[in-house]
């Protein structure tokens, strides 16, 4: 076996800094990425741990590539043909990346790592769009297949195509049920969570499990107005994206709390976000947020870790 391999299969490619309780963000965040790459209704972004950052442009059939510290990109995926509306984005630790393609298309693209040529070598089929993708540590690929109300799955070294359901039945609200879930994440004990966006919860499905536990939105949590995103810090505590009410939450040993956006008033000041749909961590611990009604990535600065 080779064992270099196989520790990077075991190996997240997702950010997951640790904080400190007292851990803080700037209260103002100017444009960090603006329209012109974000396009119209903005919706997938991935900072690998390398710091490049990955933006889906919905609008323009395109995924951006950034280098650490840039805002104009270096590289420009897309094709002339058979490439539509990409939701999201994901590269794996290796260098790969797996974007969304859209309605029309209803696939997963894979561009290797460091390929030149605007062509794909693999193609996954799905029933949809994927609003989210994510991979474990297990080389698992998961799709938020959002108007199917799933979390669907597949172990890439599998050649057959098609997914398996991972979590959800028939839309609603019961505990093995979704209603438009949108975020997704997968920890290392390959528990899955959903911001369950219509149900205004966070529901997570442990393994074997077909009934979920909410895990915030209850009246003993924290109350969430349509959560689109969901990521755990290093810790195993969440951070979410409450897009109902224009905010960005954090979890810690002392509870749940707001750490941007929290006012929850839409709008355009350096303090605001407008509909904000996806966000990922730098190695720093910088937040990078996707505004969807502002066509924006916006920068949140760690100030206190």
């Amino acid at each position: 076996m080779n064992h270099l391999r196989y520790s990077l299969c075991l190996a997240s490619s997702v950010n997951q800094p640790t904080f400190s309780a007292s851990a803080a963000w700037t209260l103002t965040a100017p444009v960090y990425i603006n329209s012109t790459y974000t396009g119209v209704l903005p919706n997938g972004i991935f900072v690998d741990i390398y710091n490049t950052l990955y933006l889906a442009n919905w609008a323009d059939d395109k995924v951006y590539i950034f280098n650490e510290g840039n805002q104009v990109p270096d590289k420009t995926l897309t094709l002339a043909t058979g490439f539509d509306a990409p939701l999201a984005a994901f590269a794996t630790y290796s260098g790969d990346i797996y974007i969304d393609n859209g309605w029309s298309f209803a696939n997963i693209l894979l561009w290797p790592k460091d390929t030149t040529a605007n062509t794909t070598t693999k193609i996954i089929e799905i029933t949809e769009e994927c609003y989210d993708l994510f991979i474990d540590i297990s080389n698992t690929i998961y799709c938020a297949a959002t108007v199917w109300h799933q979390i669907l799955r597949k172990w890439l070294p599998d050649t057959r195509t098609g997914f398996n359901v991972a979590a959800g039945t028939v839309a609603g609200s019961g505990a093995s049920q979704l209603n438009l879930p949108k975020g997704i994440f997968v920890d290392a004990n390959f528990a899955i969570y959903v911001a369950d966006s219509v149900n205004n919860r966070i529901q997570k499905f442990t393994t074997g499990q077909v009934d979920a536990i909410t895990v915030a939105g209850t009246a003993d949590t924290i109350t969430l107005k349509t959560p689109k995103d969901i990521i755990l810090d290093g810790n195993g505590y969440m951070f979410i994206v409450d897009s109902g009410n224009n905010r960005i939450i954090a979890q810690s040993s002392s509870g749940f709390r707001c750490i941007f956006g929290c006012d929850g008033t839409a709008g355009t000041g350096s303090n605001q976000l407008s509909d904000p749909r996806s966000f990922s961590f730098d190695t720093h611990g910088n937040i990078y947020v996707v505004n969807g009604n502002d066509p924006s990535v916006k920068k949140v600065l760690l100030a206190a870790k």
